[in-house]
């Protein structure tokens, strides 16, 4: 299979470097203690702190991409995702649109008035990623953008 994410050489100014290549339909997880730079690493290749290194995302090279336009092709949800509103429901555009990808993800239609403060920490995961990727976001979701590539997800320990 080809490449669709290649890193070469990536680094901080504290993250070593790091050589990797995923290709269609692969997953990795990556381990360490904390502080070891997980997180650098994955805002490292979205690009959302400073890094030397190549990276590409099926055959384009990151530096031929204008910031904006490679993060909303690498998409990367924190451990804690932000959230603006106050209730699930009013994170969707088009409810209707939404429940469908939504319900894939084990949301109720009862969910849609749900308070996010009510929520576990994987369901609002879940929710970032319905609107991150699954959604079609220029229909259901309340940001206009285009799904990413690639999904980064950051997922809290319980180390």
């Amino acid at each position: 299979m080809p490449a669709v994410l290649q890193v070469r050489d990536l680094r901080t100014s504290i993250l070593k470097r790091v050589s990797f290549t995923l290709s269609a339909a692969e997953c990795i997880a990556v381990k360490g203690p904390s502080g070891a730079g997980k997180t650098l690493l994955l805002r490292a290749i979205a690009d959302l702190d400073p890094n030397q290194g190549v990276v590409t995302l099926d055959g384009r090279d990151r530096s031929t991409i204008a910031a904006p336009e490679w993060r909303r092709l690498v998409g990367y949800v924190p451990a804690e995702p932000g959230w603006w509103a106050e209730t699930v429901g009013e994170h969707f555009r088009e409810w209707q649109a939404a429940s469908a990808c939504l319900r894939k993800l084990g949301f109720s239609e009862e969910s849609r008035t749900w308070p996010i403060t009510r929520m576990s920490t994987g369901e609002r995961l879940r929710l970032a990623l319905a609107a991150l990727s699954w959604c079609d976001r220029r229909s259901c979701c309340s940001m206009s953008l285009p799904r990413p590539s690639m999904p980064l997800l950051r997922q809290r320990s319980n180390r």
